[in-house]
């Protein structure tokens, strides 16, 4: 699919070559989530491998339970995680990546930190049920958080030329308007909050100033 800004308005061009005019744009094409490279984690996703402890979480209360994350915010998102079962174990799937206060707050919060890389998951029907490590150890868990890295469903935003924000999200003011004129996005192309609560009110805030912008066009040009 191709889009463009004209003199007024927009062009769109499908893939099945039909074109379309529009005076507005509204983004609401999503993010693709990018899997890491372990056997039965695209299976168990959304299921038993969750990307978010504001989504979920109280279905595993106070079972056994693993965070696959590495980097500065590690000991952040553990603690989050610890609020649903002091039975947990970190992964960073191979060498991990951690500030040394991220190390502190990981021990003195007695998370053990593991860090040879994951080669699959064991699991019925995308239910985990255990995790297999390249050591050839085994870890029975109920399920495994893990924030995986995102990226724009479609490069509508870019041929526009939105602005992106350093996570590739789209940047949008509070009325989901971006950088462009004319052009609004909503959705998870726009906020990191992955909900479709949040993506609903996103999408109704952004119709309502679309179509204001619309109707003051129209009375200003009568």
């Amino acid at each position: 699919m191709a889009i463009s800004q004209e003199t007024e308005g927009f062009s769109v061009t499908t893939e099945a070559s039909q074109q379309f005019k529009a005076r507005k744009i509204l983004l609401a094409t999503g993010v693709y989530d990018i899997m890491p490279a372990i056997e039965g984690f695209a299976e168990c996703w959304g299921r038993s491998i969750l990307h978010c402890p504001y989504c979920h979480g109280y279905e595993v209360k106070n079972e056994p339970l693993g965070v696959m994350i590495n980097g500065e915010y590690a000991g952040e998102y553990a603690g989050l995680i610890r609020h649903w079962s002091r039975n947990l174990t970190f992964f960073t799937n191979g060498p991990a990546a951690l500030p040394d206060e991220q190390r502190t707050t990981l021990r003195h919060m007695r998370i053990p930190v593991v860090e040879v890389p994951l080669v699959s998951i064991a699991h019925q029907n995308g239910m985990m049920t255990a995790i297999h490590l390249q050591d050839g150890s085994r870890m029975d868990l109920s399920a495994l958080f893990a924030p995986v890295y995102t990226r724009q469903h479609s490069d509508l935003a870019q041929q526009l030329g939105c602005e992106l924000t350093p996570m590739g999200l789209v940047v949008v003011d509070a009325f989901g308007k971006t950088r462009v004129p004319g052009v609004f996005a909503a959705g998870d192309n726009s906020s990191p909050m992955r909900q479709l609560a949040v993506a609903s009110a996103a999408g109704t805030t952004a119709g309502a100033f679309l179509n204001r912008e619309l109707v003051n066009e129209t009375i200003a040009g009568i």
